[in-house]
């Protein structure tokens, strides 16, 4: 008897040690979740402080049933290699698992219906994610920065692929995009570097500027007759891409050789990069060249802009580095900000002489009217250079890229020097601003390492200017900077300041 009632006690005994383990590791748990309550019976998760590697989260904690992911709720745990989502959760917030560097796998169960901008942005070993059919919209930069992720499943009613959805998503090969989506937003696939193809499913109408820029290993794409938007820069550092088809049925676009061009080819959209022919004679009658249409095409030597021609948009040649010379036609009455930069064998370009609107100068590209240096060349082999006199300004990125000039002279009368005028100008060493400039932009100077000397007035604005920032050491107080012994022609006295360059967008620039 006496050993029946010892084992019952420690039978007792085990169990009121096994309850209390119980309850403290339910203590323990509970601990590792900040959560807020919506109401009596429901949650959402505030913040997560436990370091497990596996996760099972659970539907319910303190009583509360768990609804909503909390914005940032698990951002930047570095423990955490897969979650479970439990069927209670409706909503994930924003950046709620983003900058996850360990987490692979995310289950995300049928009760979910959103998935809220960078939710899972920057979580770099990702490998690949099922989005079930539950998820009505799935916000901005949800996924981009995973740098794993080669395989997605999205929701078969989704309608729209946001803001750089997947942007940078370099592992992902292919995806599948739902035949219900109508709009591909801006950067929504951007630099997704190993995307090979994609089909644009029949009901989309629009793609957004720059959407498969940077899609290096994309060699061909099709538009389908629902397009009706194509923006700026979509295809933009897509060095692989040799043809654009177009659907015969399209009502706003075609293809001429598989250039790009919109349904009366009187502009053109997109030149594809990978394509070999070193000359491409653009047909007379076309109007207007897109915005970086031409970007990045490294094979190009010779373009021919025929008399048609009355707009160059911005970033229309950038990067062109095999472009030799490039003639402007008397048609062409505007030209936008970076339309020739970085083309690196470029030293030359010249304006027909008819031209009311622009002229060279010693293969330099000036606007006549308001007289400012547009474009020097990025491969012009001088090693300095004096802006002529009767110059007014000098617009962003004017002198960008040129890699052989070592010394700038302006001359009193420019009023203007605008953003990054002298970016990535490398050989530059010694650069003389005069008393007359009232407006500096800013990063003039971007990546021009070996500048040693400024030499400006004391008492002058740009003095005071860069005596507060990185360049106030370079600071040489001389005298005045005499005109330029090349005049400008017939420089008018009154002549009106040039309205300010438009940057180019970041993604519109390749180096």
């Amino acid at each position: 008897m006496r050993n029946m009632r010892g084992s019952s006690r420690c039978t007792r005994v085990a169990l009121v040690l096994f309850v209390l383990l119980v309850l403290l590791s339910c203590d323990v748990f509970a601990a590792s979740y900040d959560i807020a309550k919506l109401d009596s019976n429901t949650c959402y998760i505030r913040h997560y402080q436990g370091q497990e590697g596996e996760l099972d989260i659970p539907s319910t904690i303190d009583g509360y049933r768990v609804i909503h992911i909390g914005n940032q709720a698990f951002k930047g745990n570095r423990s955490l290699a897969g979650v479970t989502i439990p069927d209670s959760v409706k909503s994930i917030g924003e950046s709620a698992f983003a900058s996850c560097p360990s987490l692979r796998s995310v289950h995300i169960p049928g009760s979910v219906t959103s998935i809220d901008k960078k939710a899972f942005q920057d979580c770099t070993s990702l490998a690949s994610i099922i989005i079930p059919n539950s998820v009505k919209t799935i916000e901005r930069d949800a996924f981009s920065g995973c740098t794993a992720l080669t395989s997605v499943t999205l929701p078969d009613n989704l309608t729209t692929i946001r803001y750089g959805l997947f942007c940078d998503c370099e592992s992902l090969a292919g995806i599948t995009i739902p035949d219900t989506v109508t709009t591909i937003d801006v950067n929504a696939f951007a630099r997704c570097s190993s995307l090979t193809e994609i089909i644009i499913p029949d009901r989309v109408n629009s793609i957004g500027e720059w959407a498969f820029s940077g899609c290096a290993s994309l060699a061909s794409i099709t538009i389908p007759a629902s397009v009706t938007s194509i923006g700026d820069g979509t295809f933009i550092g897509c060095e692989s891409l040799m043809n654009i088809r177009v659907d015969q049925k399209n009502p706003v676009f075609t293809q001429t050789q598989g250039v790009l061009y919109d349904l009366q080819e009187k502009s053109l959209l997109v030149y594809p990069a990978a394509r070999r022919s070193p000359a491409y004679a653009i047909p007379y009658g076309t109007l207007l060249i897109k915005e970086a249409a031409f970007a990045n095409c490294p094979f190009l030597t010779t373009v021919t802009i025929p008399e048609s021609i009355i707009t160059i948009e911005s970033s229309a040649f950038h990067g062109c580095t095999s472009l030799a010379n490039i003639i402007i036609p008397a048609s062409v009455t505007s030209i936008g900000s970076m339309a020739f930069s970085n083309c690196s064998s470029l030293s030359n370009i010249t304006v027909d002489p008819r031209n009311p609107a622009f002229e060279d100068i010693r293969g330099v590209l000036f606007q006549r009217k308001q007289k400012y240096l547009h474009t020097y060349p990025a491969g012009k082999k001088a090693v300095a250079y004096s802006v002529p006199g009767g110059t007014v300004c000098i617009p962003g990125y004017a002198f960008a890229y040129n890699t052989s000039l070592d010394s700038i002279t302006i001359p009193e009368g420019v009023t203007r020097i605008e953003d990054m005028a002298f970016a990535f100008c490398t050989s530059l060493r010694s650069i003389t601003i005069p008393d007359s400039v009232t407006m500096i932009g800013s990063s003039l100077f971007y990546k021009c390492d070996r500048l040693s000397r400024i030499d400006v007035h004391e008492k002058s604005l740009a003095y005071r200017y860069f005596q507060n920032t990185e360049y106030a050491s370079l600071l040489t107080s001389g005298s005045a900077s005499a005109p330029s012994a090349v005049p400008y022609p017939q420089p008018a006295p009154e002549a009106p300041a040039a309205p300010a360059a438009a940057a180019a967008p970041a993604s519109a620039i390749y180096r």
